[in-house]
């Protein structure tokens, strides 16, 4: 009998701190996508510059950029591809 309750006492414990199942309205891939999923802020340094990704070695459509304006955090759009150009760069003054 001891047993028993203790082992209710255990689920009981486990359900109210939220183990053992996802969010209200989650669906299961979701939720695992959420767990391992990781969106560091990356700043960027004294330089300003701008890359666009594009879908073919052409370079013609684009599909993705990522900017860095001074000592702010970086704005990534889009799909990042290996067709890339760098459309600007300069460093930013101190004043």
């Amino acid at each position: 009998m001891k047993k028993l309750f203790s082992g209710v006492m255990l689920a009981a414990g486990l359900v109210a701190a939220g183990c053992g199942g996802t969010e209200a309205g989650m669906e299961m891939d979701e939720a695992s996508n959420l767990s391992t999923r990781e969106d560091a802020v990356v700043m960027c340094s004294d330089k300003n510059w701008r890359v666009n990704f594009y879908a073919e070695p052409e370079l013609i459509n684009v599909v993705g950029t990522m900017t860095c304006k001074c000592w702010q955090p970086r704005v990534d759009t889009g799909i990042v591809t290996q067709y890339q150009k760098l459309l600007s760069e300069f460093t930013c003054s101190l004043d």
